[in-house]
């Protein structure tokens, strides 16, 4: 009666309606609050709807499942702060312990409610709104309760994830409530009939259910044999789209486009750039989380070391859990500022390098490159007292002395910095393979060249001993004179081996641009797009190509470091 009625206010339709109807479909709360102050609601039945079934069949489903599986979690969406508020008080009456999860909570708040909600021995169930589905991975808990239905198929496989992810152990069990008579019973059947997004992923149908949600709305006041139809032909639709997937060859997704040779290679490469013993008994998987492993420990070193040196105390084993660390800022501290981080006050951060520990307890931080005290740490020792330069002493296999140039090719600034924007500038440094350049020169009789393939290759081999600056200006004083001679001479050949990087670079952008259009065109041909919408988006690809290429030929060269040596003769 109340759907009836709400469909025939004069005034009401698009949005307005769509939303009120979604309100009302949710909770008897959501929908008083939704009509309150509207002047073309008066008259609409809100009594009848005093008692939510709804509510008692949710309270009735977690008594049922807590008895026989003994430690379930449940995560319950609902899309409205008065749905949820309502579904929190239905399960207080039935003495059910249950934790909130909104945009309104503050962040700490947020990540104290997910550790009780992760305890094994805390709450059995989250209520949250659809803040719940970003960013959080619930994987601990295998029951997904959605109280009311999105009407879009991509939100409702996002809820989803956020338990059937990485990690999970249980097969994950999805509760719907199917209320006869409700334009949400039309929306449950779409979305598991003709979508079948609860047995399937919804990836790869974005060109066919990019319109599903409004033409829901639409539907929402046409009448029933419309609705069929539009359930038939959304059918499919989705079935013709999924059988063009499996059966369409894709060389991104085909396995014949993984060449193992090939990663093999890089592995290699990876390990000796960074001094790890290879195990041909290794999987590809296995080296790889070993290379990873190897980057976390590395960033740990470098970061617990600066701060301790600048008076940060660094706790890694006394009063942490295994794989965290705690930074304690306080009195101590022998700076008075840190770039882009408050150091004003007394605190301490907790949170771990070791990236498997952040997915699993996600309320703490995740001290990886990004962090805010990370990258302020590296930016004191980039642009800070400590300075970019030094005097090292190493043994090869001549007498000679010369200095080494770290350049850094700087990519122009980016118009949009948002994380994970699409910005050309960001993807040069993909193709130029490297994006520092190591020049090492050295002092013949009459000027600076390029050091030998062998000094260069000893050079790299061994970080050698520091020398003080009181001895490097004794035994250096005419070397450190014509520092920038030695520069010069430096930019000259990073400039021509940037040059000839920069050239392999256009020739790859230009052939992986390609590549693309013709992965698009075949991919959007499978999906039934029209011939114009494919050549659209085919000179979008070509036009980013261009616009990254353009961004290749801004690239400058900048002066990172530089450091003297002395090298002496191994006996």
């Amino acid at each position: 009666l109340a759907l009836d009625r709400v469909r025939s206010l004069p005034g009401l339709s698009g949005a307005a309606l769509t939303r009120l109807v979604q309100r009302m479909e949710s909770s008897h709360a959501a929908f008083v609050a939704a009509i309150q102050g509207r002047a073309e609601c008066e008259g609409v039945p809100v009594e009848a709807l005093r008692s939510d079934p709804k509510e008692e069949a949710l309270v009735a489903l977690l008594q049922r499942q807590r008895a026989n599986e003994r430690g379930a979690k449940f995560l319950v969406f609902a899309e409205s702060r008065d749905t949820l508020n309502a579904v929190l008080r239905a399960l207080g009456d039935a003495r059910i312990e249950a934790l909130a999860y909104h945009g309104d909570l503050a962040f700490i708040e947020r990540d104290r409610h997910v550790a009780r909600f992760r305890d094994p021995e805390g709450p059995a169930v989250l209520v949250c709104t659809e803040v719940g589905g970003e960013g959080r991975n619930f994987q601990f808990a295998h029951h997904l309760v959605s109280f009311d239905l999105p009407w879009s198929p991509a939100v409702m496989e996002q809820r989803i994830g956020r338990l059937d992810r990485l990690g999970q152990l249980h097969p994950v069990h999805i509760h719907v409530f199917d209320v006869a008579g409700t334009f949400s019973a039309f929306v449950l059947a779409l979305l598991r009939d003709a979508v079948g997004v609860f047995t399937e992923t919804v990836g790869g149908l974005d060109a066919v259910l990019e319109s599903v949600e409004g033409d829901l709305t639409r539907l929402l006041a046409a009448p029933v044999a419309e609705r069929r139809a539009f359930s038939v032909a959304l059918t499919k639709k989705v079935r013709r789209a999924r059988s063009e997937s499996k059966n369409a060859y894709d060389p991104l997704l085909d396995l014949r486009s993984f060449d193992r040779d090939a990663v093999r290679d890089l592995i290699t490469r990876a390990q000796a750039r960074a001094g790890i013993s290879s195990n041909a008994a290794d999987t590809i998987d296995d080296a790889l989380w070993g290379l990873a492993r190897d980057l976390d420990e590395r960033l740990e070193d470098v970061v617990c070391e600066v701060a301790r040196r600048i008076g940060i105390r660094v706790d890694t084993d006394e009063d942490v859990d295994a794989f965290q660390t705690a930074f304690h800022l306080g009195h101590a501290l022998a700076i008075d500022a840190l770039p882009g981080f408050d150091i004003s006050k007394e605190r301490t951060l907790l949170g771990t390098f070791w990236r498997d520990t952040a997915v699993e307890i996600e309320e703490i931080d995740f001290f990886g490159t990004g962090h805010p005290l990370v990258e302020a740490l590296f930016a004191l020792v980039r642009d800070g007292p400590f300075g970019r330069n030094g005097v090292r002493r190493i043994q090869g296999s001549e007498e000679l002395r010369g200095m080494e140039f770290l350049f850094v090719v700087q990519a122009p600034e980016p118009s949009d910095t948002h994380p994970g924007a699409k910005v050309p500038s960001r993807h040069v440094e993909r193709y130029l393979g490297n994006h520092f350049l190591r020049i090492a020169v050295v002092r013949n009789a009459f000027k600076w060249v390029a050091a030998s393939e062998v000094v260069k290759r000893e050079l790299r081999a061994s970080p050698g001993d520091p020398i003080n600056a009181e001895r490097a200006r004794r035994e250096l004083s005419d070397l450190l004179g014509e520092v920038e001679e030695a520069r010069t001479a430096a930019r000259s050949a990073a400039s021509a081996e940037f040059e000839q990087a920069r050239s392999r670079a256009r020739d790859a952008i230009a052939s992986e641009g390609e590549a693309e259009c013709r992965r698009i065109a075949r991919s959007l041909s499978h999906q039934g797009v029209e011939a114009s919408a494919i050549a659209q988006a085919t000179e979008r690809q070509r036009t980013y190509a261009r616009e990254v290429a353009d961004a290749l030929d801004a690239c400058r060269l900048v002066l990172d470091a530089a450091c003297a040596f002395v090298m002496s003769r191994r006996f």
